[in-house]
Parts: C-alpha cells; sequence; structure tokens
C-alpha cells in the first residue's frame, strides 16, 4: 500500500475523493484515467485506516448503519453519519489522511463533514427527443463500428429536425461515434434541458445509398 500512496502523490488534488462521480457517470476514459486509480488507492487506504480505528468488523457495522437509509438516498454524508454514530468522531479526518498522510494542506485541516456534499448531484434525467437508435459494434472490443436510428416517433423533435429511420449517425456534437465504446456512445445520446443553455444538438448523419451527409439540428423542449 505505501508503494500505491507513494505513486499518485502527485495526483492527491485531482483525487479528491470529496468530488469522485459514481462510476455509472464516469466515461471509460475518466474509469482509466491515472486520476481514477489513484482515487481507488487513496479510498483502500481511507477504508484500512478506518478499519484500524473502529475495529476489523468496522465494515460490517457500517453497512448496516448505511442500511437504515433508503438505497436511493444513499450519499457520502449517508456513510459520514454512519461513521460518526459508530465511532462518536467526524469521518473527514480519515478522508484526508488516507490522501494526505501526516501533511493535509491547511485550507484542507479545517473542513469538517458538512463539505463533503461537494460532490456531484446526479445528473438530470435524460430526455426522449422521439428516436431509437441500434449500435453495432465489435465483439471482441465493444468499440462502436456503426449507429444508425432504428424508429423515429412521429411529431418528435427528431421527426421535426428531419432524422428518419435508416440514417446513419456519424458524429454527436462534433464527436466521432465510430471508435467509442457502446457505453460512452449511450451517454452521449442522454439528453438534458438545461435552462441556461442553447439546448440544440448537431447531429452529424449519412443518408441512403449514396452515403448523402448533412447534419441535423435537434432543439430540445422545457420539460
Amino acid at each position: 500500500m505505501p508503494a500505491q500512496l507513494a505513486k499518485y502523490r502527485a495526483r492527491r488534488a485531482a483525487a479528491d475523493l470529496r468530488r469522485w462521480p459514481a462510476t455509472e457517470d464516469q466515461t471509460e476514459e475518466d474509469q482509466n484515467s491515472e486520476v481514477n486509480r489513484a482515487r481507488y488507492a487513496f479510498a483502500t487506504n481511507a477504508v484500512m485506516l478506518m478499519n484500524a480505528r473502529a475495529g476489523e468488523d468496522l465494515l460490517r457495522r457500517l453497512f448496516r448503519e448505511i442500511g437504515r437509509t433508503d438505497p436511493g438516498q444513499v450519499s457520502i454524508l449517508t456513510v459520514a453519519q454512519a461513521w460518526t454514530t459508530l465511532t462518536h468522531t467526524p469521518l473527514m479526518p480519515v478522508v484526508l489522511e488516507a490522501v494526505y498522510g501526516g501533511n493535509v494542506p491547511p485550507d484542507l485541516a479545517t473542513m469538517d463533514d458538512s463539505k463533503l456534499e461537494l460532490i456531484p448531484p446526479k445528473p438530470p434525467k435524460s430526455i426522449s427527443l422521439g428516436f431509437d437508435t441500434r449500435i453495432n459494434a465489435q465483439k471482441r472490443t465493444g468499440r462502436v463500428r456503426e449507429v444508425t436510428v432504428a424508429k423515429v416517433v412521429a411529431d418528435s423533435a427528431a421527426a421535426r429536425a428531419g432524422l428518419r429511420e435508416g440514417d446513419r449517425i456519424i458524429s454527436v456534437d462534433g464527436r466521432t461515434l465510430a471508435g467509442l465504446a457502446s457505453s460512452d456512445v449511450r451517454r452521449l445520446f442522454h439528453f438534458t434541458y438545461d435552462a441556461g443553455k442553447a439546448n440544440t444538438h448537431a447531429i452529424a448523419i449519412e443518408r441512403g445509398l449514396f452515403h448523402r451527409a448533412s447534419t441535423l439540428t435537434l432543439a430540445i423542449s422545457a420539460p
């Protein structure tokens, strides 16, 4: 463990465990990044420190305490509250020690558990624009070969933009789909509405036997 912590010492600030998004909210690139590997190393160290302070059966007791909360409502604050209930001490010092050892920066040393709320909220619910896709990916690597439109709902945002069944989608907002992981492509089709933005997306397509190319603009209406 010491070797792993030393390896990622330079990543301590970027690996801030308070801001670690859930795996399902990360792209494949994020999941395989050096920063994410650093987070796993520091999180493992945090669990080891927690066990050292509260006993080897800590995880069993901690999960039992966390289990009193509805699964859909569990957050890092739930974990902190469970830890405090069991140990009568705050969790933040353990998190900071796991990352910085005995050299916690002065501006972080005074933080309490309320600062754990800095973890980003879950992304807003996806809004359907009225079309389904069919993803053709390589079996061995999972990398996308082609994305085609499988269905377009009449009078939907997709239909109004001119999208048709059978269209091949080349890119979304300038990002080429071929070669991406299937999960990343699905994430690109996670459309949401933001009142502070234009709420339009550029979909580059090819159509027909002659691969006629065009770019369509899909507009998202307020839910």
